[in-house]
């Protein structure tokens, strides 16, 4: 089976984020200290869906209680885009890259799934999948939702994951994503 892109990973598909649960200089300290060097070298694309400082950033994070709080896309023009499928894939689709970073899971299937399980009472069941669909053809792709899949970069391609501000106004990082299909 091969991989083909939805959705290409770049600074502009990317979401800002809060880094929350009491994060200080020193969190900053040790997760800038987890340089991407090492791993960034002659064929650092084939290895991004496993990139060690993507994971040795988010095993410090879950070891410190530290986690994800959605701010909105980086790039307005995303946003807008976004926004013109359903008011509330901003929000539902950087919840799903938070996901994707903290706890690795790929498929948009099961995204919508875990997101249809959290949510009140009142929206129904079903309704998560066909919106996603519909993101994937709003990006001209007709893969199937079941086969469309999110990856993540690894830390410093195009800003991904650098941690910017401090202790008094909060700590902020853009997670960068792309969205792929095996066909």
């Amino acid at each position: 089976m091969k991989t083909l892109t939805v959705l290409e990973a770049s600074a502009s598909a990317a979401f800002r984020f809060r880094l929350e649960g009491g994060m200080d200089e020193r969190d900053r300290d040790e997760l800038e200290a987890m340089d991407s060097g090492y791993v960034l070298g002659p064929d650092w694309p084939s290895i991004v869906s496993d990139s060690v400082d993507v994971r040795h950033r988010i095993h410090y994070m879950k070891r410190r209680n530290l986690g994800f709080g959605y701010i909105g896309a980086r790039d307005p023009v995303f946003e807008d885009r976004l926004r013109s499928v359903d008011p509330d894939l901003p929000r539902i689709l950087g919840s799903i890259v938070a996901d994707l970073y903290l706890n690795g899971t790929r498929m948009l299937i099961d995204h919508a799934e875990n997101i249809e399980a959290e949510t009140p009472r009142g929206r129904g069941r079903g309704w998560c999948g066909p919106l996603l669909q519909r993101l994937i053809s709003s990006f001209g792709s007709d893969a199937p939702l079941e086969r469309c899949f999110v990856y993540r970069m690894p830390a410093g391609f195009e800003g991904n994951f650098e941690i910017g501000g401090n202790k008094m106004k909060g700590f902020t990082t853009d997670l960068v994503f792309g969205i792929g299909y095996e066909g």
